[in-house]
């Protein structure tokens, strides 16, 4: 018995007639009883009357080291444990170690699933929407300061869709040999709070802390210095089984996708990184490791995504700086271009900034900079030696007279930088990811999260 609001079923929907709609938790209890869904079984009982069970179980049992998980997955994968009536409801098979056996009660009996936001410990950059089964409420009654069991709402995406239309969830708690069953809403009160944590801007990691402090949280975690959970709170990783229509639908459109790009041929797909900075190591660096030699003279400190950092550090990159004249909408520049494999990285420093100007010849001076390439997860940098050509002052002294360039989105790709990203594309015959920064002089430089505008 299904309990959408399209289904026609005066027990539970004629009693709410308000919006948003409620289902009420003692009516899917009802549910599962008049299907005759048992609420309580026998570990080696329920192995017994459904084969399927010992294999869900393997499989969550290799998934996960600490045997505590969740298993998502459609009801008809237990054809004989869960009733037919019941066949296309989503299950949340749920195994807990045998500490938890006191909280299986208490959460068995839980009205509802409650939403919250809150930054992951094992991951600072994640402020996840996290569900809690809560087992007992703090003083505060808030749901972050329960004792809970919780799930990244991301994870069990397909729970929510197939949840809408068959009213709920279905959950089997495993626990010290023994099933305990039970079952929550998923209504439109539930959609309304997973919605509005979706878009609340507090979900941004820059909301409430500084770059540079997220960024030491990261290196704290990864250096072991402190705890990785929080106490009484019990995070589930999440294993889907079974094949369901709309997985193969999402499977078959990301197919097509990917598909109709190959037909296309070579790109490029250009994203924007949060801006570089250029002076000296003290003006650019908020940490510097322990051990790491601090050069003097100029330094070229840019900002790299995780992946590309990781790719740099594991195949290497090869360097080269480039005087570019002005051309078409774009200002004469500087150009720095770091290539590792079909990943091309331009630095832009514009000569139309005096005081990146005169940073920019004394390199040339030098003939040489040194670039930090900066994991912006942790902060920590890569360092390599640029060879800086000799710079022809007299020509760029024009550009000096006007206005800084304030911000990459305002101002124009140059030709040049796309040019040798198409070269590229086509000589690889894939896509190229060319990734654009803007350097400031490093007293310009504001401390901002790398932005997401991509384009091809």
């Amino acid at each position: 018995m299904n309990l959408a609001p399209h289904d026609q079923n005066p027990s539970v929907w004629d009693a709410f007639p308000s919006t948003p709609q409620v289902i009420d938790k003692h009516k899917l209890i009802a549910t599962l009883a008049d299907a005759g869904m048992p609420l309580a079984l026998q570990l080696n009982s329920a192995l017994r009357r459904d084969a399927s069970l010992a294999h869900i179980r393997a499989q969550l049992e290799a998934r996960c080291d600490d045997g505590a998980g969740l298993c998502e997955f459609e009801a008809s994968l237990l054809p004989t444990l869960v009733p037919a009536a019941l066949r296309d409801w989503p299950v949340w098979y749920i195994r807990l170690p045998d500490a938890g056996a006191d909280d299986v009660p208490r959460l068995v009996v839980q009205a509802e699933l409650s939403p919250h936001l809150l930054r992951d410990e094992q991951d600072p950059w994640n402020i996840a929407q996290w569900v809690s089964i809560i087992s007992k409420h703090r003083p505060v009654g808030w749901p972050c300061d329960a004792r809970r069991i919780e799930v990244d709402d991301q994870a069990v995406g397909w729970t929510w869709s197939r949840g809408q239309r068959v009213g709920g969830v279905l959950v089997l708690f495993e626990c010290a040999g023994s099933i305990s069953v039970t079952a929550y809403p998923v209504d439109e009160a539930l959609f309304g709070c997973l919605q509005g944590g979706d878009g609340a801007s507090s979900r941004h990691p820059l909301f409430d802390l500084r770059l540079e402090e997220i960024q030491a949280m990261t290196r704290a975690l990864e250096d072991r210095l402190v705890p990785i959970c929080l106490p009484d709170v019990l995070r589930l990783s999440v294993l889907h089984l079974g094949e369901t229509e709309e997985r193969r639908v999402s499977e078959q459109n990301r197919q097509l996708l990917q598909d109709a790009l190959l037909r296309l041929g070579p790109r490029v797909r250009c994203s924007l990184e949060a801006d570089g900075a250029m002076g000296s190591l003290d003006d650019v660096a908020h940490w510097w490791p322990d051990g790491c030699p601090r050069e003097a003279g100029q330094w070229l400190w840019l900002t790299v995504q995780p992946d590309l950092h990781l790719r740099f550090l594991r195949d290497g990159v090869e360097g080269q700086v480039i005087y570019l004249p002005s051309e078409e909408e774009a200002p004469a520049m500087t150009l720095v271009l770091l290539t590792s494999g079909p990943h091309l990285y331009t630095a832009e420093l514009p000569l139309d900034d005096p005081d990146l100007l005169r940073m920019v010849q004394a390199a040339s001076d030098a003939r040489r900079c040194r670039l930090a390439l900066v994991n912006v997860r942790n902060g920590r940098p890569l360092t390599l030696e640029l060879d800086w050509p000799t710079l022809d002052f007299a020509a760029t002294q024009a550009a000096g007279t006007t206005s800084p360039s304030l911000d990459i989105l305002e101002g124009v790709e140059h030709p040049y930088a796309r040019r040798q990203a198409e070269a590229l594309a086509h000589s690889l015959g894939t896509t190229v990811d060319l990734r654009r920064c803007l350097v400031r002089a490093a007293g310009r430089l504001q401390t901002s999260c790398p932005r997401n505008a991509t384009g091809t």
